[in-house]
């Protein structure tokens, strides 16, 4: 496969929505319920309906009411002639656990302390014990309060390219995560919001382009600490900016630029021949292209057992081009077989990475990236070769793999 393209430049973004749809199920009535006598009173509501039919599963009306550390506070309607309720916390649904317990005779009670920690989750049962021959007994699911974090002090941000930032900040004592937060002002909701786990004190937010959420030059950052994700704490915001980028009036200039799939070194063409035996036919393709980059893909950078060389410096020495390796070595941009060509009279190398595109395991890929320096002008040159995963039913996994190389290089 072969594609050939002359351009300035070039950019293009895809939106996805998705809709969410509600359905309602209708409800079978029992046959004392499909019609009312001449003169009934109104229907009830749904929410009166569905208070009677849990007061009739619970005739004690078993409420969680409160919650303070490591302890719970729970109501339930008194019973007649009852004068004493025993009150028990288990740790498991089928009241095996029993942690603890206590004897009543009001119709509320605080339960916790002891073994109870806080964010548990605990059944409570309440159980009427001087009425022996009538028994009643109600339980519910609650789980208990948690202590509230500190306020996280310090906070700082950085730029750590024109599209990413680092926020630090001070351990607050009895935080379990933070919440990295950017928002237009410094009362406004947040528009990007990404959390870590404690003990973690700085984290990067990469692809951040501010205008895509509708910031400015200047916006706010903020770091909530939580404490199991049930009590919150927000910093002061602090103010931000991201570098100013490269002006418009940018010098231009114009670069022919190639993509080539030369079929792995393993393999054989149709007509039999090996790579070793096509490689200067590959070459003689690339040179008639006229290009001053190509992106070439299946073109190996290890030397393995039966290769002459590696096979994309073959190439690269076959189409009289420049392979970009890692300034100042012999080192190959990337280790897999997605690397860039240049013309070294028209650009020079500056930097040059890899980065992995696997979505699935089963099926490894990466993008190999280089950044040219156009001699003429001066200006920088962003240039990516990728292979994503091809194969029947793979379409969903090559978007998915897409989606993520465009973020990756904003």
């Amino acid at each position: 496969m072969r594609r050939s393209h002359r351009f300035s430049s070039f950019a293009q973004v895809a939106t996805i929505s998705a809709v969410v749809v509600g359905l309602t199920l209708p409800v079978a009535l029992a046959p004392s319920q499909a019609a009312a006598p001449p003169n009934a009173p109104a229907a009830l509501g749904d929410k009166a309906l569905s208070a009677l039919a849990a007061a009739a599963k619970d005739p004690m009306r078993l409420r969680q009411t409160g919650t303070k550390v490591a302890r719970v506070h729970v109501t339930w309607k008194a019973t007649r002639k009852t004068t004493k309720y025993l009150v028990q916390a288990f740790a498991d649904i089928r009241l095996k656990k029993l942690i603890t317990e206590k004897r009543t005779k009001k119709s509320d009670a605080w339960i916790g302390g002891g073994d109870i920690e806080e964010n548990q989750k605990l059944w409570i049962r309440v159980t009427t014990i001087d009425r022996p021959k009538k028994f009643k007994s109600a339980k519910i699911k609650v789980y208990t309060g948690t202590r509230a974090p500190a306020q996280p002090t310090g906070v700082s941000v950085r730029a750590t390219s024109p599209s990413s930032i680092m926020a630090s900040w001070n351990a607050a004592s009895r935080a379990t995560g933070y919440t990295v937060q950017i928002a237009p002002t410094p009362n406004a909701a947040p528009v990007v919001s990404q959390h870590v786990d404690a003990p973690a004190t700085a984290h990067e937010i990469t692809g951040l382009v501010p205008a895509s959420y509708g910031l400015g030059n200047e916006f706010f950052v903020t770091v909530k600490a939580d404490r199991m994700k049930r009590e919150f704490a927000t910093s002061r915001p602090v103010p931000a900016s991201m570098p100013f980028p490269t002006p418009l009036s940018a010098p231009a200039f114009n670069v022919a630029v190639a993509s080539y799939n030369v079929l792995g070194a393993n393999y054989d063409d149709a007509l039999g021949r090996s790579f070793w035996d096509r490689v200067g036919l590959l070459g003689q393709r690339i040179a008639d292209m006229g290009a001053e980059i190509v992106a070439v893909q299946e073109a190996a950078w290890t030397l393995k057992q039966g290769y002459r060389e590696r096979p994309v410096q073959a190439l690269a020495s076959a189409a009289g081009m420049t392979l970009a390796l890692e300034p100042g070595s012999n080192l190959g941009c990337a280790v897999t077989s997605n690397h860039v060509l240049y013309n070294a009279n028209v650009f020079a190398l500056e930097t040059c990475g890899e980065d992995n595109l696997t979505i699935n395991p089963a099926y490894p890929c990466t993008a190999t990236w280089v950044v040219l320096k156009h001699l003429a002008s001066g200006q920088p040159m962003f240039v990516v070769s990728a292979h994503f995963t091809v194969g029947s039913g793979l379409n969903e996994l090559r978007l998915a793999e897409t989606n993520l190389l465009v973020s990756l290089m904003a």
